[in-house]
């Protein structure tokens, strides 16, 4: 058995008990990702990257103007303090609770301590954050991470935190929390535009980094996710929404009622969009406690595009109706739409003991994918399932892949560890399917 764990650094650990197989699918797995095939063209160079990559992701902001400090604990803590952090404030501005007139801007950091916990008496959210600024709940005090949570139930559509406006320039990060969204019924994180009815967030990087979120809903009042990146809430048509630029890195989220993150503009509308988000090194397990949901760990679905999935441990994700319990899902609500996942790959993730299958492509979800150096363990039906009904001009290729254990026919039409559904009627441009493995 493996297990692969992914350092901030995106190192590679294996850790692994002495079986007769071990040595031979550790051996085969960093054979995959260094595979070179003269068939695969400039495919074939494209190896596992070991250290930090540049550009996306970067681990200050940039640009700082103050930093605040937020301490529950402490008797002396007020709003109308002047939130140093012998002097902190009790909440911060945008919180559930803060009775303060002070206010943030782009650029400045806010330190909460890290063995508070907070609880939201609001209806709709614990934290709103400003665009521009770090929240950071684990660089601060003896603990681990600050703690936040609800105190009632959240309406429909809403989250503990909610990111509602980004700067054109400027990071906006959330960094080292732990959520609980059992006692409010709400999604952990969420992006909900400043306008209800339209949204538009296209500046600098919006991070997700480093949080725990747990019990993301705790029943089918509200659709609750772990973490949602949506362009436009659900039901609103009025208007065409757009969101880029988002990363989600190293987190960890457990037993989400719905599925764990969730890439999901609103399909009622095909003017909705997100573009360009990176989801790395986290870890979902245990989604769709639901009885309406797929139950997946990760969900690209509608009109999404430029999407990398990257590093992640996607294992035992249940879900209660048949067919659910997935590791990745690529699809549309609306299986007639010409829109889906655009430029989405998939690559060096551990996908195991979903209940349904790896990854599950559906209706538009397929539109143009790449999937490769992946291990898929244990799935309990096909490591890859896909069912585009009706769609032309798709473009897909797998390859460099690892199949171990999982269905017992390699590629079929009707059964696999790759398998074409016998609906699945649509037309590709490209469709690859090399240099796998399967055991």
């Amino acid at each position: 058995m493996i297990h692969i764990f992914i350092s901030n650094i995106h190192s590679i650990m294996v850790v692994m008990k002495k079986k007769p197989m071990t040595k031979i699918i550790i051996l085969i797995f960093f054979s995959i990702l260094s595979h070179q095939s003269n068939s695969l063209g400039d495919k074939a160079t494209t190896n596992i990257v070991l250290t930090k990559p540049s550009g996306m992701y970067k681990t200050s902001n940039q640009n700082i103007r103050s930093r605040y400090y937020v301490d529950i604990l402490n008797p002396i803590s007020s709003d109308t303090n002047p939130g140093t952090d012998s002097l902190p404030w009790k909440y911060c501005p945008g919180m559930s609770g803060w009775t303060g007139f002070a206010s943030l801007t782009a650029g400045d950091t806010v330190y909460f301590k890290n063995n508070g916990e907070w609880a939201g008496n609001d209806s709709d959210h614990v934290l709103i954050t400003t665009g521009g600024v770090l929240y950071d709940g684990s660089s601060w005090g003896p603990g681990t991470r600050a703690k936040l949570r609800s105190n009632r139930r959240l309406i429909q559509e809403k989250g503990i935190i909610r990111i509602d406006t980004d700067h054109p320039t400027i990071e906006t990060v959330i960094r080292g929390f732990e959520i609980s969204g059992k006692e409010g019924n709400c999604t952990g994180i969420r992006f909900q535009g400043n306008n209800y009815f339209q949204q538009r967030m296209t500046g600098a990087v919006k991070r997700i980094e480093n949080c725990i979120i747990n019990d993301a809903g705790v029943d089918t009042a509200n659709w609750s996710y772990g973490i949602e990146v949506t362009s436009i809430s659900s039901g609103q048509t009025k208007a065409p929404g757009l969101l880029k630029n988002v990363e989600i890195i190293n987190c960890r989220i457990h037993r989400p009622h719905r599925s764990g993150i969730v890439i999901y503009p609103n399909g009622a509308n095909d003017s909705n969009k997100v573009v360009n988000v990176l989801v790395r090194g986290c870890e979902v397990d245990s989604a769709g406690q639901s009885p309406t949901s797929i139950g997946a760990g990760i969900v690209c679905k509608n009109w999404v595009d430029s999407i990398i999935l990257e590093f992640n441990y996607l294992h035992h994700n249940r879900g209660t109706m048949a067919g659910a319990g997935v590791g990745i899902e690529l699809a549309h609500s609306n299986s007639t739409s010409p829109l889906g996942v655009y430029n989405c790959t998939i690559r060096y993730n551990l996908i195991k003991n979903n209940r349904y299958c790896g990854v599950f492509i559906y209706a538009s979800g397929g539109k143009d994918v790449c999937i490769y150096g992946n291990i898929f363990e244990g799935n309990g039906n096909q490591s890859i399932m896909i069912n585009c009904v009706a769609h032309t001009r798709n473009k897909m290729k797998i390859y460099n892949n690892t199949f171990f254990k999982n269905f017992k026919v390699p590629i079929g039409w009707a059964g696999g560890d790759i398998e074409f559904s016998p609906g699945s009627k649509s037309t590709y441009d490209t469709l690859e399917i090399v240099n796998n493995i399967f055991i």
